[in-house]
């Protein structure tokens, strides 16, 4: 029996290869409920290493990729980067437009986690006592810290997702997933300044409601205004950590914030420094005086 040989990727041109690749792709993540934003940076990223390397996207090899994955500037960008380009060759390999992975011999880059740390109360405070900032971004700011929402499911609120009989309001999680959670006597008051039903971030340009992108520019901006240091997510950390702070279960957290995974939910509760005494203070002295 002779010898197998192994197959080759023959490589394809600009020419001969599906001219609209990418947008079948953002079609298929869309049809996932990836958010817009996912999508656009997904896209952009395996744009920028085409039009850095000079090789069209599926003709892709592990030594190309390696090497510009190399290049980049920071570890941070190292790992971002390689999860897209590992999603992207799976959608390849799963839907029949590659016989092959490259990307599973890339290496995979070290990924250095560090706790990314929630609004400070005193911040959160200073923020709803101010006025340096619009009503509509007053509404995004409430549910992210009465509900712990992403900006995603903020741009999508709308009257007709709150149950008021039940004291629930319904949110669109990621991956298409639809959940009720309990409506914040906070935002029960707020709701009563939006029709009903009837969205309450509606963009006249977008011919719906705001972007993602656009809540978490406003909050932000709405953030350095007051002084308050972080982001719109610093909020939903916030939201985190104090329950936690308040007894709360990591589990609940864990349902209230949508996380499929408990270590996601432990990422986003910081302990702060006086409960971090606090709990020094609990260790019985054993010495007997003596050191």
């Amino acid at each position: 029996m002779g010898e197998l040989s192994r197959p080759q990727l023959r490589v394809v041109t600009e020419a001969d290869a599906a001219p609209d690749v990418l947008a079948r792709w953002g079609l298929w993540m869309e049809g996932r409920g990836h958010t817009e934003k996912t999508i656009t940076e997904r896209l952009r990223v395996i744009r920028q290493i085409s039009r850095e390397t000079g090789v069209h996207p599926l003709a892709f090899d592990t030594d190309t990729l390696t090497g510009w994955q190399a290049r980049l500037p920071s570890q941070s960008t190292r790992v971002t980067y390689h999860r897209t380009v590992v999603a992207f060759h799976l959608w390849l390999l799963r839907t029949g437009k590659r016989p092959d992975d490259p990307s599973i011999d890339v290496p995979r880059p070290m990924e250095r986690r560090r706790k990314k740390l929630p609004a400070t109360t005193e911040g959160v405070a200073r923020l709803l006592a101010s006025r340096r900032y619009y009503r509509t971004t007053r509404g995004m700011i409430l549910l992210a810290c009465y509900q712990g929402f992403r900006c995603c499911e903020i741009a999508r609120m709308d009257s007709a997702l709150i149950d008021r009989d039940n004291r629930t309001v319904e949110v669109l999680r990621k991956g298409m997933k639809v959940e009720h959670v309990p409506l914040h006597p906070v935002i029960e008051r707020w709701a009563e300044h939006y029709p009903e039903p009837g969205p309450w971030f509606p963009s006249p340009r977008r011919g719906g409601t705001v972007s993602p992108t656009s809540v978490s520019r406003q909050i932000s901006e709405a953030m350095d205004r007051c002084d308050v240091r972080g982001t719109a997510h610093s909020l939903r950390r916030w939201f985190a950590t104090t329950l936690v702070g308040a007894g709360v279960d990591l589990i609940t957290v864990q349902e209230l914030l949508g996380h499929e995974q408990l270590a996601t939910t432990q990422a986003y509760v910081s302990t702060n420094s006086a409960a971090m005494r606090d709990a020094v203070l609990r260790l019985p002295d054993l010495t007997g005086g003596h050191l």
